[in-house]
């Protein structure tokens, strides 16, 4: 026997019904930091903080480095050497997101 295909029939009152997922969590945004140069990036520090606390902190090991942040502000900061070289203020991070390049010559 053969089924007659279903038809969606729109409401009459021009309301129409739908479901709203919410996520129990913020979602969380991969960022990915350079430096450049990009040949300096073993020398730099890497700092990156709300102003509740640092997020992340250490040498970079790689060229990129990606964090994964909630959608938020953020502070971006570079050190060369011991050397505070460059920050990047408030940088708002919202998906999708973009390369952030510090930059520390």
């Amino acid at each position: 026997m053969l089924r007659a295909r279903r038809v969606q029939i729109p409401p009459a009152d021009d309301l129409t019904m739908f479901s709203i997922t919410a996520t129990p969590n913020p979602p969380v945004v991969p960022v990915f930091v350079r430096c450049r140069p990009s040949n300096v990036y073993n020398q730099v520090t890497l700092s990156c903080r709300t102003p509740q606390a640092v997020v992340h902190q250490g040498q970079m090991t790689v060229e990129e480095v990606e964090l994964e942040l909630t959608e938020g502000a953020y502070e971006f900061e570079a050190s060369r050497g011991g050397q505070y070289v460059n920050k990047v203020c408030s940088h708002t991070v919202t998906p999708p997101e973009y390369p952030i390049e510090i930059e520390v010559a």
